[in-house]
């Protein structure tokens, strides 16, 4: 920002001129989140309503949850949570007053602009004016984020949370005690949004006590703060705790997936990203009745919550134990899974959501490119004073992918904080101040992280698809189902569900020879299926009694 010149002399900016920087940066922001979030609404709302309405795994456990909480049922079930309970609170609310998803859409993109004006004055605490637009302008491009806004899932709540949280914290907010105490409570509810989130607490702690420095200076001045902010903390998340007591008998302080889930990331099978264990349906409405099933058969008796929680952390830990080498080239692909540009989820694909709504190519950014940025920008003060707050929050995501998996859903919390990094970067990049050597780690960072390594991101693709033609096929959309389930079919070959159902919706139109094709791949895949049998035979029939 160039002050006015008056005889030679080069005066400070008046505060006029700052705020109209101010505003014009503003503007740009508010004008892209506008112009990104509303063609993709308007996508989305012009589409079927399969695909308005497309409730696939952890969206439709969350959806089911949250009817039975706004039905009469406030504790939410007998059982100890096998989820994040906020959301399927914050889902209740809108059914309570009779909102439909839409509503719940739409109440996600008032999120996600809370997002943007928080990154916003993080930006502006931490780095600047410049800075702090040009970050939020990142974020306003984020395919992924974007994606998630208008699904049925955690992410966009608790990335909000996250952020109100370290703005809570930032010592520009004052020396009053209430800030700790609100940062701290913010930072409860994003636990209870998505619970690996309490990695962040003992980081916050240590940086509200050392500001920063990482040294216990003035400890006496600063304890009271940091005492403060984990009772904030504590005071959010303990309605959790006390519940699961009541309805279980049992101290279980947020959810009691976290067992399972650390072993769906860590076993014979893993790849870095979700697996399947033995014995597990799938299905997530049944996953806290599976690993109680598997346990109580292994013991011979029944168990509890904990006993079960308890289990499936040993079952991850002795693999990870049993061959230390294997335990390292886990971690590495997990690794090169969160520096991956491929936006590999559970259930939601954005290449494959892009497919189908090319609004989504609106937010064309790629992770690659803001680990690039963030990289032209790094810096050793970055570790400390205010910067080091939002490292915090990008090392203990990191941490969190690490112990249990990889997903891109996971990692959509760091990605404000990681836009603020790379917008400091571009800064210091259009002003020529980077070297030929960082430049060329840039450069190594960015294409490394574009490249797909991972074979999972197609096959999962290939699974959404299929999904998606199960929401077609429900709603009776034979025809309109028929594109889903074949590229699942060339995605997923070896899979005999996808093709069964492909062989179902051909001959609910009526195309009884590439019905009896399908089925007879999907027998051939598993020979053991009885209800492929009887739909071979039925569509058999039917292609016999259409040829005479």
């Amino acid at each position: 920002m160039n002050g006015r010149r008056s005889g030679g002399a080069v005066n400070s900016p008046t505060k006029g001129d700052v705020a109209r920087e101010w505003l014009s940066g503003w503007r740009a922001v508010v004008l892209l989140f506008v112009v990104t979030r509303g063609a993709y609404v308007a996508d989305l709302a012009t589409s079927s309503p399969s695909e308005q309405h497309f409730l696939p795994l952890d969206a439709q456990r969350y959806w089911v949850a949250a009817i039975a909480i706004s039905g009469g049922t406030p504790l939410g079930g007998p059982e100890p949570f096998s989820f994040a309970p906020l959301y399927a609170y914050f889902l209740a609310a809108f059914q309570a007053v009779g909102g439909n998803l839409w509503s719940v859409y739409l109440s996600q993109i008032g999120l996600s602009g809370a997002t943007v004006w928080l990154l916003y004055q993080l930006g502006l605490a931490v780095f600047g004016q410049r800075t702090a637009t040009l970050g939020t302008l990142l974020w306003c491009l984020y395919g992924a984020a974007g994606m998630l806004e208008l699904t049925v899932v955690e992410t966009t709540l608790g990335t909000t949370l996250t952020l109100l949280s370290a703005y809570f914290l930032m010592p520009s907010r004052g020396r009053s005690l209430r800030w700790p105490l609100l940062g701290g409570f913010a930072l409860g509810l994003a636990c209870l949004a998505r619970p690996n989130t309490l990695l962040f607490a003992p980081f916050a702690a240590a940086w509200l006590l050392t500001r920063g420095t990482w040294r216990i200076r003035q400890r006496k001045q600063r304890l009271p703060s940091t005492v403060i902010m984990f009772a904030g903390l504590l005071a959010a998340i303990a309605p959790a705790t006390v519940r699961n007591r009541i309805v279980s008998g049992e101290w279980i302080l947020i959810s009691a997936q976290g067992g399972v889930t650390f072993a769906q990331g860590n076993n014979l099978n893993a790849e870095g990203s979700y697996t399947q264990l033995p014995g597990f349906s799938g299905d997530p409405m049944t996953q806290l009745a599976d690993a109680s099933r598997l346990v109580e058969a292994s013991f011979g008796r029944k168990v509890g919550a904990q006993e079960v929680d308890a289990f499936w952390y040993q079952q991850g830990f002795d693999y990870l134990g049993s061959d230390l080498g294997q335990a390292v080239v886990l971690c590495a692909k997990k690794l090169r899974g969160w520096l991956g540009s491929d936006e590999i989820s559970m259930e939601f694909v954005l290449s494959a959501e892009r497919s189908i709504h090319p609004s989504l190519w609106l937010m064309p950014l790629p992770f690659g490119l803001l680990l690039g940025l963030s990289l032209l920008g790094m810096r050793t003060r970055f570790f400390f004073g205010k910067p080091a707050l939002l490292g915090c929050i990008l090392l203990t995501n990191l941490l969190s992918v690490l112990i249990f998996f990889f997903s891109s859903r996971y990692r959509i919390p760091a990605i404000p904080a990681l836009c603020l990094f790379s917008a400091h970067g571009l800064g210091i990049a259009l002003n020529r101040s980077v070297g030929p050597l960082r430049w060329a780690l840039a450069g190594c960072a960015t294409a490394l992280s574009l490249i797909s390594w991972s074979p999972a991101y197609k096959l999962q693709e290939a699974s959404f698809y299929y999904l998606l033609g199960n929401q077609y096929f429900r709603d009776g959309q034979h025809e309109a189902a028929l594109p889903f389930y074949e590229r699942a079919a060339v995605g997923r070959p070896n899979d005999w569900k996808i093709h069964h159902n492909l062989g179902e919706a051909y001959g609910a139109v009526g195309r009884y020879r590439q019905a009896v094709q399908a089925l007879v791949d999907a027998q051939r895949l598993d020979p053991s299926k009885p209800s492929t049998m009887r739909a071979l035979a039925y569509y058999r029939s039917l292609l016999e009694t259409e040829s005479k």
